[in-house]
């Protein structure tokens, strides 16, 4: 369990979803859903700057970085994404799915785990 004084930094809430396969498609590829693992999952999401990427073919896509922190005992993997995040105070909700690139843990010391973090990023339109 997380402190005081980290468990009151944590603003947000959102949910965690885990990738689980379904069967296959007509050409055999695996078909996947993304059933919620967790919901209203108390975090703190922090975003920092934006990357903007043209392809050859001049199509345009923003790439959102950002980093998310949890309690140390949530359960979340590389495999999950990340949905629904709502800042408590005022219910102002973040749209859109962010992909788990990175799963950190951080600790007080060589023994206690303090609490977890995520590397996250979505694309968006310019």
């Amino acid at each position: 369990m997380a402190d005081a004084d980290f468990t009151s930094i944590l603003i947000h809430t959102c949910t965690i979803q885990r990738k689980s396969a379904t069967g296959e498609d007509t050409h055999g590829h695996e078909t996947f859903t993304w059933p919620d693992l967790a919901t209203l999952v108390p975090c703190r999401l922090e975003t920092l700057p934006q990357r903007e990427i043209q392809s050859i073919s001049d199509q345009r896509a923003v790439i959102e970085d950002l980093n998310i922190m949890f309690e140390p005992d949530v359960d979340i993997t590389e495999d999950d994404r990340i949905t629904t995040v709502v800042r408590t105070a005022d219910s102002a909700a973040l749209a859109g799915t962010f992909s788990v690139l990175l799963v950190v843990d951080s600790e007080d010391d060589s023994t206690t785990l303090h609490h977890r973090e995520a590397k996250l990023d979505r694309i968006k339109d310019p």
